[in-house]
């Protein structure tokens, strides 16, 4: 599986130079600047990395290839699932560092407590959404599973919005709980569901047929 996982990264890097630029300069405003929303932004685009990788597999029909390899099924689901995670981890890490050291000395002093938020907040992200994307990728492919993901997508934004209403909602509430919660609790919940959505990748793509 590790010369799947150089493969992948080797891809990545190859095909989105340009747009990791841009996650690197996004990384370090979100450090100087404690702005959680570019955190995020970071935490997202980690967990659409498998997508992409999947998606210039598809398309080189190297999906096809690799079958051919010393690799089983469960090998190339569990190759992504593990691009997936080390990306949610590097991204998460990464800033957690960066607004302790070099947001502390730029933009004077940051709340521990807040940094480890988002930093929780962060792994959650780059967890939970591709353990809901990426069976519906493995079973019906990146072009015809895009209709899935937007769902995903939409479902998360609707979600997002309602989280914000007025304080007296009752999703509000839901969310004050949750907030109310030890900081661990929501990446283990997410890494829960992360093995879970592996498991079955696995049994969907040993059905496959390509």
């Amino acid at each position: 599986m590790k010369g799947l996982l150089r493969k992948d990264v080797y891809v990545l890097f190859q095909a989105s130079r340009a747009q990791l630029l841009i996650v690197l300069l996004f990384l370090v405003i979100s450090m100087t600047m404690n702005n959680t929303l570019i955190a995020y932004m970071l935490a997202l685009y980690a967990a659409m990395m498998p997508i992409t990788v999947i998606s210039l597999d598809e398309r080189s029909r190297f999906d096809r290839f690799a079958l051919a390899l010393p690799w089983s099924r469960a090998q190339i689901v569990l190759s992504k699932y593990a691009l997936s995670l080390a990306a949610a981890c590097l991204a998460a890490l990464a800033y957690l560092a960066g607004v302790l050291t070099l947001g502390s000395a730029i933009s004077g002093g940051v709340s521990l407590q807040d940094a480890l938020t988002t930093f929780c907040a962060m792994l959650t992200v780059g967890t939970l959404l591709p353990a809901l994307m990426l069976p519906f990728v493995f079973r019906f492919g990146v072009d015809k599973g895009r209709m899935w993901i937007m769902l995903i997508a939409i479902a998360f934004g609707i979600g997002a919005g309602l989280l914000s209403m007025d304080e007296g909602s009752a999703v509000s509430q839901l969310a004050a709980r949750l907030t109310a919660l030890p900081l661990w609790l929501l990446p283990l919940a997410g890494l829960t569901v992360f093995a879970l959505s592996a498991f079955v990748s696995v049994q969907i793509y040993r059905r496959r047929e390509l």
